[in-house]
């Protein structure tokens, strides 16, 4: 009975000492290769846009790449909107014009990971990845998404700009801030995407 127990001892201090645990991952990361920008991919979204008191719903649609840009279509309800999207080595810049490439409107650099940030374009604007969030929009709980904040200021100019990325999906959700002789303020949330494969009639 003793040797019985012994062993029993034995076996429960060796499994326990030598019990594998997962590796702890803190090396995640949002590598450029996993950001959504296909031709024939879209995303619906809810728009709010506090100056005009105006709300929407914006289709968005990847187009096929040109000299280098990849036009992404804004359907509002009254009106169509342009971006242009160019990605290069491990940025992503985003042009309000496809004749005004030298200033992009957006910049994001990868991988996009805890702690970094970069300068804009404009010498007053910077970015920095605040860190990992959850958001939960009409297209659903995304435990995996990163939070970017780009700031911006100058005498008659100030803002920042919140942008939440999830890897393959995209923007699910987006406040503008800004200040120019008046507040103005707009929110993005995602209700629906669909990649090339799956894209909505």
């Amino acid at each position: 009975m003793k040797i019985l127990l012994f062993l029993l001892s034995f076996l429960i201090v060796f499994c326990s000492e030598h019990t594998t645990e997962p590796p702890i991952q803190d090396d995640i990361v949002f590598e450029i290769s996993e950001f959504p920008n296909t031709t024939g991919t879209e995303w619906t979204y809810a728009y709010y846009d506090s100056l005009s008191s105006t709300a929407d719903t914006v289709k968005v649609i990847v187009h096929a790449q040109q000299n280098g840009f990849r036009l992404w279509q804004y359907i509002y309800r009254d009106k169509i909107d342009s971006l242009y999207v160019q990605i290069e080595k491990d940025t992503v810049n985003i042009f309000n014009s496809y004749f005004s490439s030298t200033y992009p409107a957006a910049v994001f650099v990868f991988p996009i990971e805890e702690g970094s940030s970069w300068d804009g374009k404009m010498f007053t604007h910077k970015s920095e990845v605040i860190g990992r969030d959850t958001v939960i929009t009409d297209a659903g709980e995304f435990t995996n998404a990163w939070l970017v904040r780009e700031q911006w200021g100058a005498l008659n100019d100030y803002g920042y700009i919140n942008t939440w990325l999830v890897p393959n999906v995209g923007i699910v959700k987006k406040y503008h801030f800004g200040w120019s002789f008046g507040t103005a303020n707009n929110t993005w949330e995602l209700l629906e995407y669909a990649p090339p494969d799956k894209a909505f009639n």
